[in-house]
């Protein structure tokens, strides 16, 4: 602990604890409630199956692991987000100051990463998304000191990084596709030849590998996953809105990025301090003339650049090119450090000295001024305002296209409760005998999350859910002779029971479209029994 706060980490402790208390004033000035991909989240950890998840199975050990050590709490489960940005943090200014960024570099790469809205949202949600980062952070950060430390034993921790990742996300594939693609453009290949490679790539596998058993168990559910995907969201991604929404959602300190990889691959221009923590001195070799140096810099920034164009051409969301901003930030910050150091003029010195300041001035404006659409701290009123006199249309539109008053994350968070509460009302209203065997259904992920999080309290059985997730987990093994139904319509229902009957009706307008007017039936006498019915669901989002 005392290594943070003194010494070489100094600055990155500083900015750790800056973000961490930032995430706390958060939770307490929160007027939200859960995400509904939280609430799935946490279902899916009830539904713990380690080799039979249609998804990568860490979110839901994370999930079991909060709720064990600190409860199911809002804040308790938005623990472990926090830290892992932390984390991410951490390894970005720590990435800086190996590669030559005194404190002014430093400071320029915690700002970027500490305010930039994308690091603050992600950090504050339990979803894969933030653990995605910090994995792909983790790998880059040890591919750097494969090269700055000339040990090739640093491919372990690739593994360990990229193993994780396979345990949180499947798109870790958009960085371990480049990664192998600069190892055999670059010098690094020559470490073919040595065990270390392989070895981190059997760690990465054995670490990843339940992640693999689910699909070949379930028959590989995350391709039609990625097909209702593509149909649905990914269609509307353009090359323009892909690459502008990587300077709404990082801020100014994205052109550090670019910078950062002209210095990686013109590394000659990237000459770091003879010790880390020494004195001011410069090498009269620089990273280009080292063995290994070189290689491991030029690789980090191809496998950066390629990473963004595989996720240009498959059509990713722009969030999902977040983890390779950081070290490739590091990257920027150090070679403008150097280059103030080492250029001949004074002018040019300046010049160099002065892009930094501008930099974290910038992006602290940037951060300042956009911070409540990182943090959910203003209430819906307010926050609506908010993004009105911002303009940014960006940033309150929805997957699919939808404008909203609010970004669609806060959107998310609203209702959960109150629905839970009629959905109870509604179930109240049963007679004590039906009660004992009648079905709670949902019809998207989210109610079914909430009912399984709020229901217990409230007397309510396990939400079942022909959908996605839920789907998989079965109709349970209850009678269904008669069900409440959370969402849908009378229409839709008349085609599976004799009895329909809407009991109740939840409306809100801060919330999704979809959860803007939600219909509470109460149905009895199926027409068919619901093993046959069931499997006709398959596939569907």
């Amino acid at each position: 602990m005392r290594s943070l706060i003194a010494g070489p980490h100094r600055i990155a402790g500083a900015f750790v604890g800056a973000k961490l208390l930032l995430h706390l004033v958060s939770q307490v000035l929160t007027r939200y409630e859960f995400h509904r991909d939280e609430l799935l989240y946490l279902a899916m950890g009830d539904h713990l199956q380690l080799y039979r998840m249609d998804f990568p199975p860490f979110i839901a050990l994370a999930a079991n692991l909060q709720r064990a050590l600190l409860g199911d709490h809002l804040w308790a489960i938005r623990v472990l987000p926090a830290l892992a940005g932390a984390a991410v943090l951490w390894l970005a200014i720590d990435a800086t100051r190996r590669l030559g960024g005194r404190a002014l570099a430093q400071i320029a790469v915690g700002t970027a990463v500490l305010l930039s809205p994308l690091f603050l949202r992600v950090s504050v949600l339990f979803q894969p998304v933030v653990f995605d980062q910090l994995w792909w952070s983790l790998a880059l950060w040890a591919l750097l000191r494969r090269g700055l430390d000339d040990d090739p034993r640093w491919w372990l921790g690739v593994g360990v990084a990229l193993g994780m990742g396979l345990l949180t996300k499947f798109s870790v594939g958009f960085i371990a596709l480049p990664l192998a693609a600069a190892t055999l453009l670059t010098g690094l290949r020559s470490d073919l030849r040595t065990p270390w490679p392989w070895v981190g790539a059997g760690v990465s596998i054995l670490i990843g590998h339940p992640s693999l058993l689910g699909q070949v168990a379930l028959s590989w559910p995350f391709f039609e996953q990625m097909a209702d995907l593509r149909s649905s969201q990914l269609s509307r991604v353009t090359y323009g809105a892909f690459l502008g929404e990587q300077l709404l959602m990082v801020g100014p300190t994205v052109l550090l990025g670019l910078v950062g990889l002209a210095g990686f691959l013109r590394t000659k221009g990237l000459r770091t301090p003879r010790t880390l923590d020494g004195p001011a001195e410069e090498t009269s070799a620089g990273p280009g003339e080292g063995r290994f140096r070189a290689p491991a810099l030029r690789a980090a920034a191809l496998t950066g650049a390629g990473a963004l164009l595989l996720l240009m051409v498959m059509r990713g969301k722009p969030y999902y090119a977040g983890p390779i901003h950081p070290i490739l930030m590091a990257g920027g910050a150090a070679t403008l450090a150097f280059l103030g150091r080492s250029a001949a003029s004074g002018v040019a010195s300046r010049a160099a000295r002065g892009t930094l300041v501008l930099v974290v001035a910038l992006q602290a404006v940037f951060g300042l001024v956009t911070l409540p659409m990182g943090l959910p701290v203003l209430d819906r009123e307010p926050m609506a305002r908010y993004s009105a006199w911002l303009g940014v249309t960006a940033a309150t539109r929805t997957n699919v296209g939808v404008q909203l008053e609010l970004p669609q994350d806060y959107a998310d968070m609203l209702g959960w409760q109150a629905f839970a509460d009629t959905v109870a009302e509604v179930w109240a209203t049963l007679p004590a005998h039906e009660q004992d065997q009648a079905v709670l259904l949902a019809t998207n992920y989210g109610r079914a999350g909430a009912l399984d999080y709020y229901g217990p309290e409230r007397g309510l059985p396990s939400a079942v859910a022909p959908i996605g997730s839920y789907w998989f987990w079965g109709p349970g093994d209850r009678e269904w002779n008669v069900a409440v139904v959370a969402g849908s319509d009378s229409v839709s229902l008349a085609g599976f029971f004799e009895e329909v009957r809407e009991a109740a009706r939840i409306r809100d307008p801060w919330r999704v479209p979809e959860e803007r007017d939600v219909g509470v039936f109460v149905v009895r006498s199926p027409y068919e029994p619901i093993a046959e019915v069931w499997p006709r669901f398959e596939g569907r989002n």
